[in-house]
């Protein structure tokens, strides 16, 4: 048989194409295509990968940086160009109070014409939203009057930690608009000054302008006050209404105050009734148990009988650093399917824990098999993964599976959120003494399984 495939895809085995990070390609009914053979007696075939050929570098055109990097490490521009970018910023606005608009402008092209931008490859070590910086970078980042502020006690290099960079509220003269946050308020043009001949912007201030109070049946709240306060909470818009310390250990010294209203009663697990209540925008609301046995309800794809085979992720909607999840792959075989591959790939800073089910895995990939020789049954494969400490924001799952004659993505959740933890818990670091205390407390009642295993995992790895 003559295989044929897009001539921008490259053929390898799936695992190749897993361990290289590549992409599959999709052809236009959404199937995986293949492209040749890897053993004909046990089903193992070839698969299209998207090449990636660009090296890290600067485009001129995009002005951006694209191309790829080593495995773990993304193209991000050289700091360098960046504080020479705002330094051009800084001496328009000098120029602005002493020469013309004219001159401020010459003064402008000069000193750009000397920022040479270039792109370098760094590791994905540090959270999202923030950069590997060292303390000379630091002391730059703030002398243009940037906001630094560490994200992580964990170092990303050799003498080198994770911060955010932001500059609250000012002009990017490239995008011709107000960016930046503001603690309360909005960030709005506040003076802008054109060039009478060109129209060009050759000076803007922006600053941060108060919003109106939340309108009547909302509450101004932190998420956390907006849990507490309502079975439900829902935005009623997505300004800021307030602000105050968050309290934790986060990239920001401070919290968002939103204006939130009672929504409608969603799936959830009533503790009382021992079931789940609510409903669901798309499909049935089904229970489930965490990696501790403690039941929570989530939605489930309501399908219509169907002939052909589906599988579907379930996710918890939120996790916390330092916890373990369940994650619950739905099958629901097609008639007479005897045998079924799944490839499921996970965030590669979480730690596989063990399935329902025989498996084998790589970081970050593991592999099921399905058998049945009077053919497959409906069933659900799960599998447990540990956070670690510094997990914070949004992460991404994906998979395919695989049977005799078809190949397709997984369906369902794809995305888990993590929020930070709402105490002061674990305490760090944790001592044998305190080790024993926690035991003591929790043979008593007055500690959980969750908060003694984090306390473990605190004093088995430290801060």
């Amino acid at each position: 048989m003559e295989w044929t495939y897009p001539q921008d895809c490259i053929c390898l085995s799936k695992d190749e194409g897993l361990k290289e990070g590549y992409d599959f390609c999709i052809d236009s009914a959404g199937n995986l295509i293949r492209c040749g053979v890897v053993n004909e007696k046990t089903g193992e075939y070839k698969y299209c990968f998207k090449k990636k050929v660009e090296k890290c570098h600067y485009d001129e055109n995009k002005q951006i940086c694209i191309g790829y990097c080593a495995e773990n490490a993304r193209c991000v521009m050289k700091t360098d160009y960046e504080i020479c970018y705002e330094e051009c910023k800084k001496k328009v606005e000098d120029c602005m109070s002493t020469m013309s608009s004219e001159e401020c402008r010459k003064v402008y092209d000069e000193c750009i014409s000397q920022c040479k931008p270039s792109c370098k490859c760094i590791g994905y070590a540090c959270p999202e939203g923030c950069r590997c910086l060292d303390t000379n970078e630091v002391e730059k980042y703030k002398e243009e009057g940037f906001n630094v502020v560490r994200c992580s006690d964990k170092p990303c290099g050799d003498g080198k930690y994770c911060y955010k960079v932001a500059k609250e509220c000012y002009f990017d003269y490239e995008k011709e608009q107000c960016v930046g946050s503001c603690k309360v308020g909005i960030c709005n043009l506040n003076t802008i000054h054109r060039d009478p001949d060109t129209n060009k912007i050759v000076y803007a201030e922006c600053r941060c302008k108060p919003i109106s109070v939340c309108s009547e049946g909302c509450a101004c709240l932190t998420r956390e006050e907006a849990i507490e306060k309502f079975s439900n909470p829902v935005l009623c818009n997505n300004q800021p209404c307030g602000v105050e310390s968050a309290g934790l250990a986060t990239a920001n010294a401070y919290i968002n105050k939103y204006c939130f209203r009672e929504g409608m009663e969603v799936c959830h697990y009533d503790r009382e009734k021992q079931q789940c209540v609510g409903s669901c925008e798309k499909g049935e609301c089904k229970m489930f148990e965490d990696a501790y046995g403690n039941p929570f309800c989530g939605c489930l794809a309501k399908l219509e009988a169907v002939s052909g085979t589906i599988v579907e992720r379930v996710l918890p909607d939120t996790a916390q650093p330092l916890t373990c999840i369940p994650v619950k792959l739905v099958v629901k075989p097609g008639r007479d399917l005897k045998r079924l591959s799944i490839v499921e790939t996970y965030p590669s800073d979480f730690t596989f824990k063990g399935a329902n089910v025989p498996t084998f895995y790589y970081p970050s990939i593991i592999f099921f098999s399905l058998e049945d020789e009077n053919g497959l049954d409906k069933q659900t494969i799960e599998y447990k993964l540990c956070l670690p400490r510094d997990a914070m924001g949004e992460y991404y799952f994906k998979g395919i599976w695989e049977s005799e004659n078809k190949s397709k993505e997984i369906t369902g959740d794809n995305t888990l959120r993590v929020v930070p933890q709402l105490t002061n818990w674990p305490p760090c670091p944790v001592t044998d003494q305190m080790l024993g205390s926690f035991l003591d407390q929790w043979s008593k009642g007055e500690l959980s399984d969750l908060e003694l295993l984090q306390a473990v995992e605190v004093w088995s790895e430290g801060c």
